[in-house]
């Protein structure tokens, strides 16, 4: 059941990048979108800007053991251009219909530039 989830996630997200469908994720929020490719079967983080909880944030809050793999590692895997700013303080990366945020402060922010370029469409 699980990988009929997964799928239909991915199937999801893909859906949303093809239509040109804005989409933000904030925190570990991002990792919804690793396993989404683009027509030509790449990763929809390609050359993308793209931020999420980083490395370091996760060694500090001790989490490095317990979460499956590092989110920042994955996205640079994929292509992604990664960019963090502070530990734990808002920051925000968008690159066309992708808005990332780098951690829960970071929400706000996020949901100020879903906003922003809602409204200049």
């Amino acid at each position: 059941m699980r990988h009929v989830k997964a799928f239909s996630q991915k199937k999801l997200v893909e859906d949303f990048y093809s239509d040109k469908k804005i989409m933000s994720a904030v925190c570990h929020g991002p990792a919804g979108l690793l396993q989404a490719t683009d027509q030509d079967g790449n990763s929809i983080l390609k050359d993308k800007k793209i931020t999420g909880f980083t490395n370091n944030e996760e060694s500090i809050v001790g989490l490095t053991k317990v979460v499956p793999f590092s989110l920042e590692n994955r996205m640079k895997e994929l292509g992604g251009k990664f960019e963090k700013g502070q530990d734990f303080k808002p920051f925000v990366v968008s690159d066309g219909q992708l808005i990332t945020g780098q951690n829960p402060k970071s929400s706000f922010l996020a949901a100020e530039k879903v906003v922003e370029i809602l409204g200049k469409v």
